[in-house]
């Protein structure tokens, strides 16, 4: 690279998209890892992947491991997949469940917490105390696994205070994994995550979100307005029913969101026909609450109407190279339902992820062209707002 990132950072404009090597650079990128995904708390993984004590489920960040393992007492452990003996890998398969973490190399033996429990032949006066796995940072927050890979983690608290009343009456802990699936984009995780965060392009490019979202719906809108009185009338019901209504903004100092919206008037959950497709989530009085929406920098979008929960977690592979995870979680009880059907719980999620994928696809080709150059963001009613307070949080960080 020509130019440091020092100076590519000094150079940026306000209000400008990002040059094109924060997009492409190998450099960059690897700032990106230390600073960003290396530093802040992320979304590793679901409570639900590994219900049982012994259970394990692998999440790789890099050139890391972690191991994140139900212990007996039911608690989250996030180990890093290295023994402490020669560096092998521990355990070789993406997920599985264990009683021990045998060493497949010189069968050390580990417990579930992390503690080396037997090394082979080191003599009595071996202190095994010493050799416990490192182990990374972790919050489970109903439900959700989130894990930070700093020896001195930053502060989770606002984020946990803000967003567990609203997840909890989800009991998201307890919901069943409806769908997985993983797919691997050519495409700079930033674009991904400035995607997510506008509505700019939702009227030409989502019209199955835009059918059963009130507020997508009314972008670009002659009356935008009529969102935001429908919206006030229905949180105001939902508020009455005991449900948490307040919105927790994103801002230059907060990078996460988290708040109850409504779906579009006449839809009770987020399916093409607005009808259910499966039992109210966890202690819902009913389908028709609205949703739940929150992103939380750097890498987990999210939406839940009353039937079910969509979970987007963004793991970058490389310069061009991301890993995007849907999950969808429903009821325990829903599957048993005579009438549930899988493809109504996926259908609006699936076209609208699939789509934002190619638009991020395509984002990442014309950046890479020769004339590429940073382009003006969008002010305006749910536009791109967003995007500048992400590109000013991310300059920052890398900075």
């Amino acid at each position: 690279m020509s130019l440091t990132i020092e100076t590519l950072v000094r150079d940026h404009q306000p209000g400008l998209t990002l040059a094109q090597p924060f997009y492409t650079d190998p450099e960059i990128f690897e700032r990106d890892m230390e600073r960003v995904f290396r530093r802040h708390w992320i979304m590793a993984g679901l409570e639900v992947q590994i219900p049982n004590p012994g259970d394990y489920q692998i999440y790789t960040l890099g050139q890391d491991e972690i191991i994140l393992l139900r212990d007996d007492d039911g608690s989250v452990n996030a180990l890093f997949n290295v023994c402490t003996h020669r560096g092998s890998r521990l355990c070789l398969e993406p997920k599985g469940h264990v009683k021990m973490l045998v060493c497949p190399y010189h069968q050390w033996v580990f417990k579930r917490n992390g503690e080396l429990k037997a090394a082979r032949l080191t003599g009595e006066a071996f202190d095994k105390t010493a050799y416990g796995l490192h182990k990374a940072h972790v919050k489970v927050v109903e439900g959700l696994i989130f894990v930070c890979l700093a020896d001195e983690p930053p502060s989770f608290d606002e984020v946990e205070q803000s967003i567990r009343p609203h997840l909890a009456p989800l009991e998201l802990a307890g919901a069943t994994l409806a769908h997985h699936q993983r797919y691997p984009l050519r495409a700079n995780w930033k674009l991904i995550v400035e995607n997510f965060h506008e509505c700019y392009h939702c009227p030409g490019t989502h019209p199955e979100y835009c059918a059963v979202s009130s507020w997508a719906s009314s972008i670009n809108s002659p009356k935008p307005e009529y969102h935001d009185s429908y919206s006030r009338k229905r949180l105001a019901e939902w508020e009455a029913l005991g449900l948490p209504t307040n919105f927790v903004g994103m801002s230059d100092d907060r990078q996460f969101y988290v708040g109850r919206m409504p779906q579009r008037e006449g839809f009770i959950t987020q399916s093409l026909d607005g009808k259910p497709v499966g039992l109210p989530l966890g202690r819902l009085p009913s389908q028709d609450v609205g949703y739940v929406g929150m992103a939380i920098w750097p890498n987990i979008f999210f939406e839940a109407p009353g039937d079910y929960a969509v979970v987007m977690q963004l793991t970058p592979r490389g310069p061009n190279q991301s890993d995007v995870d849907m999950f969808w979680l429903v009821h325990p009880d829903s599957p048993k339902q005579p009438d549930y059907d899988v493809n109504r719980v996926t259908e609006v999620w699936k076209a609208t992820g699939e789509q934002d994928w190619e638009l991020s696809v395509n984002n990442q080709r014309g950046i890479e062209s020769t004339r590429y150059r940073p382009g003006p963001y969008v002010r305006g009613y749910g536009l791109e707002d967003a995007l500048v307070m992400f590109v000013d949080w991310y300059l920052r960080e890398i900075s």
